[in-house]
């Protein structure tokens, strides 16, 4: 089974070209459902995420 590291994983979400708040400071990621749909190599993994923001939002 993978797991996913949320540090990891803002540090990636911010580098993403259609991630839209790059202007906002991303204080984290909370992962609210993860699935794995395939393992073996290379594995295919959905993860349900909610972006939060240094002003309260998300």
């Amino acid at each position: 089974m993978l797991k996913i590291d949320a540090n990891n994983l803002t540090a990636w979400l911010v580098e993403q070209r259609w991630f839209a708040s790059k202007q906002r400071e991303l204080s984290g990621v909370n992962l609210l459902e993860v699935q794995n749909l395939r393992e073996g190599t290379p594995p295919l993994t959905l993860a349900l995420e909610e972006a939060r923001f240094s002003a309260g939002t998300h």
